[in-house]
């Protein structure tokens, strides 16, 4: 008995020298740290596949930025206009304005070719110089042929042109821009076109927009028939320290329109070109 209990002390006694000899392991670890879970909505992505909770960089879009196109000219005098469109010279002669809407210059000088004349903006320096720059405008067609052919500007039907300037640019001249109007109507019904051209005119002349912007028609059948028709569509563009395009706005849907495609907004003129800047 008394070796059997001396067995069980020296066992003790061995278990707690163990104890005391095993080594202390350091750690950085506050006691009172606690553990940090990650905010709502982010988390870390698996391998290989994008997590749909981190946002992504919105992809950038190009610009909008309208083509420029070089316009030919020529210097006329006052007189030489004259006798290009004998019906119009005293609307020269008269004026006081730099920029006019001129229903048109002819191809060659002959008194009697103003019926074939294409219409024209004439621009001088000043209020008294007697040379002008006489710049063709340009006539788009239509943006679909989907119910139509080629446009065709009938000289004898277009009415006279509307001149609005602004200087968007604040350099050099202003720019001008120049409304053209067609219409004709017979028995059977009738259509109407209008059409602008922006053109810079310091230095050589530049044409910075050209658009189909409004078309109207109207049907009816023969004698006292009742069939009877109507299609417009129109949109509007103006000068205000920007050129300010608007939406399309129709009253018949399902075909393509014929009206030229613009982005609706705001434009700026910077660096030689129109650029949309936003709505």
């Amino acid at each position: 008995m008394p070796r059997l209990f001396l067995l069980v002390l020296a066992l003790l006694y061995a278990g707690e020298a163990t104890a005391q000899k095993q080594p202390t392991i350091k750690t950085n670890k506050p006691a009172n740290l606690r553990e940090v879970k990650r905010p709502v909505g982010v988390r870390r992505a698996a391998a290989g596949k994008p997590d749909a909770t981190i946002k992504q960089r919105p992809k950038q879009v190009a610009p909008v930025v309208l083509p420029v196109q070089e316009l030919p000219f020529e210097l006329l005098t006052t007189r030489e206009i004259w006798w290009r469109n004998p019906p119009q010279r005293d609307k020269i002669q008269a004026s006081a304005n730099r920029f006019i809407g001129f229903r048109g210059v002819a191809a060659a000088v002959d008194y009697y070719s103003w019926h074939s004349e294409k219409p024209t903006l004439l621009y001088r320096k000043n209020q008294t110089d007697t040379v002008w720059v006489s710049i063709p405008l340009v006539l788009p067609d239509y943006a679909s042929h989907f119910n139509f052919g080629t446009l065709n500007w009938d000289d004898d039907d277009i009415g006279d042109l509307e001149v609005d300037t602004c200087n968007l640019d604040h350099r050099g001249e202003a720019e001008v821009l120049v409304t053209i109007r067609q219409s004709h109507y017979g028995s059977g019904g009738g259509q109407s076109r209008t059409a602008v051209n922006l053109i810079d005119v310091s230095g050589k002349p530049r044409l910075l927009l050209v658009a189909l912007v409004e078309a109207g028609d109207s049907w009816h059948g023969p004698g006292d028939s009742q069939e009877s028709g109507s299609s417009d569509a129109h949109r509007r563009i103006g000068l205000k320290r920007e050129l300010l395009v608007s939406r399309i706005v129709a009253d018949q849907y399902g075909s393509p329109s014929l009206l030229t495609p613009l982005k609706p907004g705001r434009y700026r003129y910077q660096g030689g070109r129109l650029v949309w800047v936003g709505r």
